[in-house]
């Protein structure tokens, strides 16, 4: 049999866009195939699946959320973890039918990954393998959480935003914000470029559409039960040094060079780290994070008065923003990672491949950590702790650096082909 010949074929048959499209769906659909045959966790369904189905059926017997039942996401969250509860009562389906819905919006992030690609002027096959090669390597976490869902709503936001439909933009956003509030750190990135631009109606009608709809899903709720919904917001408030956050991975340092001793405590449904500096690190992760997250904007700014391409800027001043807000939070469950999987592809500066490469040895470790060696980071036992850090680290320094490089061109002209051809074989 001839390879080369073969492959050449292959080639020529999948050189349009639209079959590339096809191919990776279909890879996706085979990589839904292997997590629900051969999970990573001891049990293929997480107890995280089983805390939804029992928000599905308290609302399948009329209960009200926050008023009725404690709730611990945002209002639209409850939607997607009501449908699959529409095809199946018992937890085994309700499991399933939750992976085909992530499986759905991960297919909808492909489309999304696909126009950007041809908007930005990227090697769309190659852009298109490394959204797939990064569903993959997060790990089957990613039918086992909803986290998929608003991250591939921000990619919709960010389509919209670069193809000039700011309304349809805003809507994407306030509804990824409505499932899980990390999306808004995105809306000021979007009203600088307005601004910059001198886009100010624009501006204030996406801003209108972006309110009107966060308020029309959100006031319902709030008005049956205020109280409830509060309760919500101080949860999450409330909540302590997460044990895989940044701070705790510098405080299980300092244990292991006998500077401070830690502890492992289990409250809010997390585990939890504690120390002598633990209390002063929450109350101050807040500010960090608000000073990592503004100084972002800050250099976000600056770069327009260079002269620099706004649409390479966008993306990597995004992921700038979600590795800082990361870094800086108090909490960074394992899941949090699938916030930057469908923006890595697109980044179109000298650190495309790099970023590629650390964004998968980030999702390598992070599942190493979680679920395989979970009970090692709980038991602070190496190499987990190390690994930890190091996860961490990557994420912070991955960050920093696409936004430093955000600037620079690519030197090679022929990675970034409109067409979305597959580059010649060897």
């Amino acid at each position: 049999m001839d390879f080369k010949k073969t492959a050449l074929q292959l080639r020529g048959y999948f050189s349009t866009p639209g079959r590339q499209l096809l191919l990776f769906s279909l890879i996706h659909f085979l990589i839904l195939l292997v997590w629900l045959n051969f999970s990573a966790f001891d049990i293929r369904i997480h107890p995280d699946v089983e805390l939804y189905l029992e928000y599905a059926d308290f609302m399948f017997e009329g209960n009200l959320p926050y008023r009725d039942f404690i709730v611990e996401y945002p209002p639209l969250s409850l939607l997607f973890l009501l449908i699959p509860r529409l095809f199946s009562a018992n937890l085994a389906g309700y499991a399933d039918a939750f992976a085909v819905l992530i499986f759905v919006f991960a297919l909808l992030g492909l489309f999304f990954t696909s126009r950007l690609s041809r908007k930005l002027e990227l090697n769309h096959f190659a852009t298109l393998g490394i959204y797939t090669l990064a569903f993959f390597l997060i790990g089957d976490i990613a039918i086992n959480r909803f986290d998929v869902i608003p991250a591939v709503l921000s990619l919709g936001a960010v389509c919209y935003y670069l193809e000039n439909k700011p309304r349809a933009a805003w809507f994407m956003l306030a509804l990824g914000v409505l499932v899980k509030l990390y999306p808004a750190i995105i809306a000021p990135i979007f009203a600088i470029g307005h601004i910059r631009r001198r886009e100010f109606r624009p501006l204030i009608k996406g801003m209108a559409v972006f309110c009107i709809t966060g308020l029309a899903v959100t006031l319902p709720f709030f008005i049956a039960s205020p109280e409830g919904f509060w309760r919500f917001i101080d949860f999450h408030s409330g909540r302590g040094l997460q044990i895989e956050s940044s701070y705790a991975s510098l405080l299980m340092l300092g244990d292991m060079l006998g500077l401070t001793g830690v502890e492992v405590v289990y409250s809010y449904s997390s585990v939890d780290l504690k120390a002598a500096a633990s209390d002063f690190l929450v109350a101050a992760s807040t500010f960090i994070t608000l000073a990592a997250v503004l100084a972002c904007y800050c250099f976000y700014c600056r770069s327009f008065f260079k002269g620099k391409d706004e649409n390479v800027n966008l993306i990597s001043y995004m992921i700038g923003a979600l590795a800082l807000l990361l870094v800086a939070s108090k909490i960074f469950s394992t899941q949090f990672v699938i916030w930057l999987y469908p923006f890595i592809p697109l980044l179109g500066n000298r650190m495309r491949h790099p970023a590629w490469i650390i964004f998968g040895i980030i999702a390598l470790l992070t599942q190493y950590i979680f679920p395989y060696n979970y009970g090692e980071l709980v038991d602070l036992r190496q190499p987990a702790v190390i690994f930890l850090i190091l996860r961490n680290f990557l994420v912070l320094a991955l960050g920093i650096a696409v936004m430093y490089c955000s600037s620079v061109k690519q030197k090679n002209p022929d990675e970034n082909r409109r067409d979305g051809s597959i580059p010649e074989l060897a």
